[in-house]
């Protein structure tokens, strides 16, 4: 407890979740600036940047500034699940009753995402914290599984976000 006197600390930064500490640096507007054109375009993104670099403390402001009138934000950190855990668990984040078959929670997954655009009028943001323990099956089926139209629709803004050295 020195420490807060000697810099004169109100608050310990280093535990989580004391504080958001926001640091306004041109990597992070240029970070607001990519998710807020993915969330426009309804497109695919990868952040990538080292251990304790803000990935995370950005994405949650970002998601938390989104119009939940125009946007329905869907976060999971359930990387490291079988592929048909992982499509149960992004069924029930989008409010679907998952099924126990993988190409049920396809067409589950794929309804709801549907119907949270053309009757909610509402983009689906999906986040996916600690995407780099996500398997190559997960991975490999993404792009299916965001197929509308014979791949002539986005419906959906996704996210992953994963540690990497030397990245920012």
């Amino acid at each position: 407890m020195e420490y807060f006197t000697r810099y004169g600390l109100e608050f310990n930064p280093f535990l989580k979740n004391s504080r958001e500490i926001l640091v306004h640096t041109n990597e992070r507007r240029e970070t607001l600036f990519r998710l807020d054109y993915l969330a426009k375009t309804k497109g695919f993104g990868l952040l990538t940047g080292g251990a304790g670099r803000g990935k995370t403390t950005v994405i949650r402001t970002w998601a938390a500034g989104l119009n939940p009138s125009l946007y329905k934000v869907i976060y999971t950190s359930l990387s490291t699940l079988t592929a048909n855990d992982f499509y149960r668990n992004l069924a029930q984040e989008l409010g679907a009753q998952p099924s126990f078959r993988k190409p049920d929670n396809f067409r589950t997954i794929q309804e709801e995402i549907t119907r949270l655009c053309l009757e909610k009028r509402k983009t689906p943001v999906i986040i996916i914290d600690e995407a780099n323990y996500i398997n190559n099956a997960i991975l490999n089926d993404l792009k299916i599984l965001f197929n509308f139209e014979m791949d002539s629709r986005d419906r959906a803004a996704k996210t992953e976000f994963h540690p990497a050295a030397g990245n920012s």
